[in-house]
C-alpha cells in the first residue's frame, strides 16, 4: 500500500516507518526539512518538504493509509501561553491541513493522541470509554481527536482510528532515556509520593499495535498502553534493580513544581489506564511485564558505561556499503577534520578477524594514540572493533549492515567508558557523549553526500 506519514522523524515514527517498509509498503513522509529527514529516517521513503502545521500541501495527495504522528513536544520547554499555543496548534492545525491535503481515495486515517486526555485521575481505572477532565492536556487531546474525526466529513469512506499513547519505553530516546542517567548514578528515585500510576508501553508493542490496527482495519479509539500499569515507586524500583543500582531518595512534589511549573502536574498525574479495546480486538502483547520490558531495553546498559546507537538508511546495495566501511583508509574521510585522524599502520593488508590498526587523532586538541583490534569479522553482515590502547577505559564498536527495501540499513552500537570511574562517567554525560554524537552526525552527512544520488 501507499502510506503517508507525519512525525516520521520522531521516536515512534522511525520505528513504525522501518516496520512498514520491511512489510513492503511504499512510504511518503511530510517533513519541514527534506535533507534532514533523509539523514535521520532509517528507511526508504519519498520526502515531501512542507510545513503541514502552517498550510495544506500545494497539491492533494493520493494514498491508501495515513499515519499522523505530528505534534510539538509537551516536555521540552517550560509551559507559558506561547508554548501552550504551539502544543495545541501543532496538533489541531496540522490535522486540519493534512485532511485538506488528501484525495478522496484514502481508506484509513490513523492518528496518535495521548492518555493525557484523561487528566489526573487518582483511584480510578480508565478505559477508552472514560471521559477527560478540564486540564490543559486533556483539552488539547480532545481538540486533536475532534479534528481527526472531522476528516470523515470530507472523505466519507475513510476509516478513522485514534491511538491514545502512554509512556513509551525505548532503548534510545523518549522518557526512559531521560530517566537513565540519574538512575545509573544511583540518585534516581520516585516522584512525589510515588503512588501515582504510570501507564507504559514498550516501543515494539506500540509499533505492532499501529500496524495491527491498519491490517485489521480497526476503527475507533484505542489506548496505546500495556495491560499492566504500575505505581511510580514500583517503576523506579524496577528501573534501579534492572540497572543494578541503588534507589535514590524521592523527589518531593514541591521541587518538581519549582523546576517544571505547571507541567509538573503532568509528571505527577495519576493515570491507571487499561487497553480494554486493544485486548478485545485480539492484539497480542510481547511485553506485559515491566521487568521484562526494561531488561529487554536496557540489556546494553551497564554501570559507568554509555551506550550509543545510531542507524542510517543508505540507498545502495549492502555489499557496496560494507566495502566502503571496511576500508580503514575511508575512516579518514568520514571523520571530522578537527580530529586530525591518521592511520599509522595495519597488521594485515586486508582487514580480517584479529587485525590490529594503529592510528592517531586529537581529542580537544590533545594528540592521542589509539590501537584497535578487529574482534569479529563477518563480511557484508557485521564487524566489531574494540580499543586495546587509547583514551577510553572501554570502546566497543559494533557495525551492522542489513538488507532492507531500497538499500541498506547501517546500525552502529558503541559502548564506551572513560577513565576515573564515577568522575569519568559524569564527564562522559556532559562532554564525551556530545562529542561522540557530533562525530556520528558528521559521518551521516558525509555518507549522505557520497551515497545519495540526487539531482537537487
Amino acid at each position: 500500500m501507499k502510506i503517508l506519514m507525519t512525525g516520521a522523524t520522531g521516536l515512534i515514527g522511525k520505528q513504525l516507518g522501518k516496520k512498514l517498509s520491511q512489510e513492503g509498503h511504499e512510504i511518503i513522509v511530510i517533513s519541514r526539512q527534506r535533507k534532514k529527514a533523509e539523514l535521520e529516517l532509517p528507511f526508504q521513503c519519498q520526502v515531501i518538504e512542507a510545513d503541514i502545521s502552517k498550510a495544506p500541501l500545494k497539491e492533494k495527495i493520493n494514498v491508501d493509509v495515513v499515519f499522523h504522528l505530528l505534534g510539538e513536544s509537551v516536555s521540552q520547554r517550560r509551559w507559558n501561553d506561547e508554548v501552550k499555543k504551539d502544543i495545541l496548534d501543532s496538533r489541531v492545525e496540522s490535522t486540519k491541513n493534512l485532511g485538506a491535503s488528501l484525495q478522496l481515495g484514502v481508506k484509513h486515517f490513523i492518528s496518535a493522541s495521548a492518555i493525557g486526555v484523561y487528566g489526573d485521575r487518582p483511584k480510578e481505572s480508565l478505559s477508552e470509554k472514560s471521559q477527560g477532565d478540564k486540564s490543559f492536556l486533556s483539552e488539547v487531546c480532545e481538540s486533536w481527536e475532534k479534528a481527526v474525526s472531522s476528516i470523515a466529513s470530507s472523505i466519507p469512506e475513510v476509516k478513522i482510528s485514534i491511538v491514545r499513547i502512554g509512556i513509551v519505553l525505548a532503548d534510545q530516546g523518549g522518557a526512559l532515556a531521560q530517566m537513565l542517567r540519574p538512575f545509573k548514578a544511583g540518585v534516581g528515585g520516585s516522584l512525589g509520593s510515588g503512588n501515582q500510576f504510570m501507564s507504559w508501553i514498550h516501543i515494539e508493542d506500540l509499533v505492532s499495535l499501529f500496524t495491527f490496527i491498519m491490517n485489521q482495519k480497526l476503527t475507533g479509539v484505542f489506548n496505546g498502553v500495556s495491560p499492566a500499569p504500575v505505581m511510580n515507586k514500583t517503576f523506579s524500583r524496577e528501573l534501579a534493580n534492572t540497572l543494578r543500582r541503588p534507589l535514590g531518595l524521592p523527589i518531593p512534589a514541591f521541587m518538581l513544581k519549582i523546576l517544571f511549573g505547571e507541567m509538573s502536574r503532568v509528571i505527577l498525574s495519576d493515570q491507571k489506564v487499561y487497553p480494554e479495546r486493544v485486548i478485545q480486538s485480539g492484539f497480542s502483547y510481547k511485553f506485559t511485564s515491566l521487568r521484562e520490558a526494561l531488561e529487554d531495553l536496557l540489556k546494553n546498559q551497564k554501570k559507568s558505561e554509555e551506550c550509543f546507537v545510531v542507524e542510517q538508511f543508505i540507498p545502495q546495495p549492502r555489499s557496496k556499503v560494507f566495502d566502503f566501511f571496511c576500508e580503514a583508509k575511508n575512516l579518514e574521510e568520514i571523520t571530522p577534520s578537527h580530529l586530525n585522524f591518521k592511520i599509522l599502520k595495519s597488521s594485515t593488508e586486508n582487514i580480517q578477524k584479529g587485525t590490529l590498526i594503529d592510528y592517531r587523532l586529537k581529542i580537544r586538541g590533545i594528540p592521542v594514540y589509539w590501537k584497535t583490534l578487529i574482534e569479529d569479522w563477518s563480511p557484508i553482515e557485521r564487524f566489531i572493533d574494540t580499543q586495546i590502547e587509547g583514551p577510553y577505559s572501554l570502546w566497543h564498536h559494533t557495525h551492522e549492515f542489513f538488507d532492507v527495501p531500497g538499500g541498506t540499513l547501517m546500525r552502529d552500537t558503541v559502548r564506551y567508558k572513560v577513565p576515573l570511574d564515577y568522575v569519568g562517567w559524569i564527564s562522559s554525560i556532559f562532554l564525551v557523549s556530545k562529542e561522540v554524537g557530533a562525530i556520528f552526525d558528521y559521518r551521516k552527512k558525509v555518507v549522505y553526500q557520497k551515497f545519495y544520488n540526487r539531482n537537487s
